[in-house]
């Protein structure tokens, strides 16, 4: 991923971490 990318991802997880299932989280943290 490019820092746009990065940044998206960050943006997205910050709205979407509380919704996702523990198996995307675990690849959150990853």
């Amino acid at each position: 991923l490019n820092k746009e990318g990065v940044l998206l991802l960050r943006g997205l997880d910050s709205r979407l971490s509380k919704d996702l299932p523990p198996d995307l989280q675990k690849l959150r943290c990853k």
